[in-house]
């Protein structure tokens, strides 16, 4: 066992087996234990993202998919590509076989809205192969995940975890569907084609969701930080109309909501909540009241390649 699938499974609190050891009704047990652990350890933020968007796009710094040693740590958490790639290293590293989906989130929206298509992939999805059959895991949602990793049949049938309810279905033009139902409606949540790709286009979707020139919401405009608990769930979220943090608290079917006008208190949230030590009350501030990027200091052309020197001319321009 490496020392970070060790450092992994303390942190999640799950026994190591060895799934080839294992029946087929006791691997997808243990998968199941395995992935609802990892939901309500790893919160989901996306401070990281929020970040790479107060950069100049000509400067940006790359995105990463993971940090072993960051997000093992009190830096835990973070965005999906994050926390769907740790999930599928730490599976494969126990035997299972596992597969990166591209997908794209809904939050609401239609299948293919015009919003969805303008935008490029930028979220993933997880397929995880048992036998002859097919379970999708989504750790990136958030306070939206599934609790357990839902069988890919394509009959659309609601599934019931815990009080939460989906449903997983294909449509017409060979996507699939992820809705939850929230307050006595049907919620699109995501929408994927469930096709695999290595990590070289995963790699390649994460630039995209980095370099993207238009506004892509949960990069240039949210703050949030979410976590599934074993009774429910919690958000932290700027408020941009109000301007003032809310802490969303379910627990057992009752919802509490909490306004937090100080900065300092919604660190503190984030500490005694989400366990993340490592934003500090400065970065809220910047995440919440970005400064307008610059523009160039007169018009400007690409050379290609877009090698070390074109960018450190570009930067001229600045």
């Amino acid at each position: 066992m490496t020392k970070e699938l060790d450092n992994y499974l303390n942190k999640i609190g799950v026994d190591k087996k060895e799934s080839e050891q294992l029946s087929g009704g006791e691997r997808a047990d243990y998968l199941k234990k395995i992935y609802a652990a990892h939901v309500t350890t790893f919160p989901y933020h996306n401070f990281k993202l929020r970040e790479n968007s107060l950069q100049h796009p000509v400067i940006r710094r790359s995105l990463t998919l993971f940090d072993y040693r960051k997000l093992l740590s009190s830096q835990h958490g973070g965005y999906c590509y994050q926390s769907a790639k740790l999930l599928s290293n730490m599976l494969q590293e126990l035997g299972f076989t596992v597969a990166c989906c591209p997908a794209k989130v809904l939050n609401g929206l239609p299948y293919n809205a015009e919003k969805i298509k303008a935008l490029p992939p930028t979220h993933v999805v997880l397929l995880v192969y048992l036998e002859d059959k097919r379970y999708f895991l989504d750790p990136g949602l958030g306070s939206r995940c599934p609790r357990f990793p839902i069988q890919v049949t394509g009959t659309g049938d609601v599934i019931q975890q815990q009080r939460d309810r989906f449903r997983l279905y294909p449509n017409e033009e060979g996507f699939y569907i992820l809705e939850k139902w929230q307050k006595d409606n049907w919620i699109t949540l995501v929408q994927s084609q469930l096709q695999p790709i290595d990590d070289k286009k995963l790699q390649s979707n994460l630039l995209k969701l980095e370099r993207y020139p238009l506004p892509i919401p949960i990069r240039d405009h949210k703050v949030v930080a979410s976590l599934l608990t074993n009774s429910g769930s919690k958000s932290l979220y700027w408020d941009a109309n109000t301007e003032t943090f809310v802490l969303a608290v379910e627990q057992d079917g009752r919802f509490n909501k909490t306004t937090l006008a100080d900065f300092t208190k919604a660190r503190n949230k984030l500490v005694s909540e989400f366990n993340i030590t490592h934003i500090e009350v400065n970065a809220l501030k910047r995440f919440c009241y970005p400064k307008p990027l610059p523009l160039p200091a007169e018009p400007w052309t690409v050379e290609l390649p877009l090698d070390q020197n074109e960018m450190t001319r570009l930067s001229r321009f600045l």
